[in-house]
């Protein structure tokens, strides 16, 4: 390399360790750079978790209902902490006015929505409930073929098989057995304008659970979070 074509490299290498470090700008939209600020009041509403897949075969209607909300709880919850611990003053970090999850969920009891009820409203009257500016809606779509105990009995079942020596070498640990796929969007709640959205899906396995696919979800969807310091002075 010459010494001529040293600071174009050095440039172009820059240039990839910013967007690199950046990913959440794929998914941000014009409105949201007309309407991003350190004085956002977000609000995070309770996630749309939908069960399908063999598994609804095993469960009655009840049980079901009980698994999507408490799945809907936990999601939105951990999504919040996940959210707080990136909070801070550095140029990348998150700046927004985070609504506390309890807030919100008891908001919206007070104005008589249950969980599933609040994912029909329309962003306007969201905003009028909760007082917000913005909301983040998530949907999560869990399609599994077994329940996290019959994941597990198979793995054990799989080691019991090598350690007995009547193996075939093959660890079932990594066998599919379903999917999560999450769908999440920011809107505006005064003129419900799209600001963030995002779609990712990752296999569930034997070894590597529903709760351990959302928890890396959740890790994907922050990373890709938008409301970073550096935004608001371009």
């Amino acid at each position: 390399m010459t010494k001529r074509t040293q600071p174009l490299f050095l440039l172009l290498a820059l240039i990839t360790l910013f967007t690199a470090c950046t990913p959440y700008k794929k998914y941000v939209t014009a409105s949201y750079y007309q309407n991003a600020s350190p004085q956002t009041t977000l609000a995070i509403l309770p996630v749309r978790f939908s069960l399908s897949g063999i598994i609804l075969d095993r469960l009655d209607e009840e049980e079901i209902t009980q698994y999507e909300e408490r799945e809907s709880r936990y999601f939105q919850q951990a999504l919040a902490a996940r959210i707080v611990r990136k909070m801070g003053a550095g140029k990348r970090k998150i700046n927004v006015k985070l609504q506390d999850v309890n807030v919100t969920n008891a908001k919206l009891g007070e104005a008589g929505y249950q969980i599933h009820d609040s994912y029909d409203l329309n962003p306007k009257e969201l905003g009028e409930i909760l007082d917000v500016d913005a909301v983040l809606l998530v949907n999560i779509n869990s399609t599994q073929l077994f329940s996290e105990t019959e994941a597990s009995l198979i793995e054990a079942a799989s080691i019991a098989t090598e350690i007995l020596g009547q193996g075939v070498g093959v660890s079932a640990a990594g066998i599919p057995t379903g999917s999560m796929e999450t769908t999440a969007s920011i809107v505006d709640t005064k003129n419900g304008e799209l600001l963030w959205a995002t779609n990712k899906q990752r296999w569930t396995q034997v070894r590597k659970t529903p709760d351990e696919t959302m928890r890396q979800l959740i890790r994907i969807m922050v990373r890709n979070f938008p409301y970073r310091n550096m935004d608001y002075y371009y």
